[in-house]
């Protein structure tokens, strides 16, 4: 269920129609409640998308619905609004899913190169100093090696359980999401490189960025 909120922000009144964009391959069922709200000159009011999740949509799997409201008729001010609704997918599964972390830790109380893999990621994460983040303005947040110790500590914790390699993990990705000292305030190139003369000059690029190791190219 997604409560939404429609606000008159004209000097009029104002009636609204609201209504959902359709592509044609939907399957998830959807009603959207009322389909008219009358707004009066800076009114809010209130509606409600409801949304279907049926067993056929695998989990992790979505679909996204877009739900529009148009004032008095008149598509020249219409407005949308982009939802996705998701299936739940259990954590974990990015690595392994929880059967297949155990099926891991059987191997390392089974096998000898399992047991020396997993003292390999121990020692890397042990000897592991999480970084501060390079701060505003500069051209990366870390040096690309950093993910190495990251993924580290990350199975260390996963496979022995131990906190202090959590709170390792933790430590480190709060400090590259921080909006002021983080990636997000880094000039970070696009997916490592200049996606056009005019992205490279803004100080700041506007697009989806990623995790880079400092250098960078300019795409032609």
């Amino acid at each position: 269920m997604y409560d939404l909120t429609v606000s008159n922000e004209s000097d009029e009144t104002q009636a609204v129609a609201l209504g959902l964009e359709r592509y044609g391959y939907e399957s998830m069922e959807m009603q959207l409640e009322p389909k008219l709200l009358m707004l009066g000159p800076g009114q809010a009011g209130k509606a409600k998308l409801q949304v279907e999740v049926h067993e056929g949509v695998a989990p992790g799997g979505y679909e996204k619905h877009i739900v529009t409201a148009i004032p008095n008729g008149d598509s020249n001010f219409a407005k949308s609004l982009t939802l996705y609704t998701v299936r739940r997918l259990s954590h974990p599964y990015i690595i392994h899913t929880e059967a297949g972390w155990q099926q891991v830790k059987r191997n390392v109380m089974n096998y000898d190169w399992a047991k020396r893999g997993l003292d390999a990621y121990v020692q890397t994460a042990e000897e592991w100093e999480v970084p501060e983040a390079q701060g505003a303005g500069k051209p990366f947040a870390f040096e690309l090696s950093q993910r190495f110790r990251l993924h580290a500590a990350g199975v260390a914790w996963k496979l022995t359980g131990r906190e202090d390699f959590l709170e390792k993990a933790v430590c480190f990705l709060r400090r590259f999401a921080d909006p002021e000292t983080g990636f997000p305030a880094t000039d970070a190139p696009v997916l490592h490189i200049y996606a056009s003369e005019e992205e490279l000059a803004l100080p700041t690029p506007k697009a989806v960025k990623v995790s880079t190791g400092g250098s960078s190219t300019k795409a032609k």
